[in-house]
């Protein structure tokens, strides 16, 4: 039975790193990570550009992304937006948040039901709300591999030298590895990214 199961592992694990826009990591997911806690949602509603993310396995880095957290009729939204591959189109993407749990600084999302039929949290690491974020999410598959995605992102598209420093500081204090975080291209966008 343990065969089985090590075997079932190991092919998810193949497939998963071919297949999904996550970082592969052995183990368990880390422990040391914490959440900003006390998010004031207010505050962290609006506009954010990603400025970096960990990188995907199955696509280049998209470039021009945007994530605009939205409330309509007191429920919350995502609204995804980057240049398609075709570098002439945008491509838009709307999910629903099921909740938000502040004292956490956490958001569950349950968009991608085939892949992760419970959903999944997206913990914010850290904000300042006017000008970083920090995100970040782990699945762990059965202590023997996780798969973990992260996104550094700010209020303004061309952000400072200063605001970057301040987001990696940040990230590094909440237990982030920053070295696997590549540059998401967000110059020549369009002016609706």
């Amino acid at each position: 039975m343990l065969y089985l199961r090590l075997s079932a592992a190991i092919l998810l694990l193949n497939f998963a790193r071919h297949s999904l826009g996550f970082l592969m990591g052995n183990g368990s997911c880390p422990t040391n990570m914490t959440s900003i806690g006390n998010l004031d949602l207010n505050r962290y509603l609006g506009k954010w550009y990603v400025q970096a993310m960990y990188p995907l396995q199955t696509k280049r880095l998209p470039k021009c992304k945007s994530m605009n957290f939205v409330k309509i009729d007191n429920r919350y939204y995502i609204e995804t937006i980057e240049l398609d591959r075709s570098n002439i189109g945008l491509t838009k993407r709307y999910m629903s948040l099921q909740r938000f749990d502040t004292n956490k600084g956490a958001y569950f999302i349950n968009q991608y039901k085939r892949t992760f039929p419970r959903g999944v949290d997206i913990n914010i690491l850290n904000t300042d709300y006017d000008n970083y974020m920090i995100e970040y999410m782990c699945i762990n598959s059965a202590a023997v591999f996780n798969m973990q995605w992260a996104i550094v992102g700010t209020r303004t598209r061309g952000a400072s030298s200063e605001v970057l420093y301040d987001a990696r500081d940040a990230a590094l204090k909440a237990g982030l590895d920053v070295k696997p975080l590549v540059q998401v291209q967000q110059d020549s966008c369009p002016l609706d990214t």
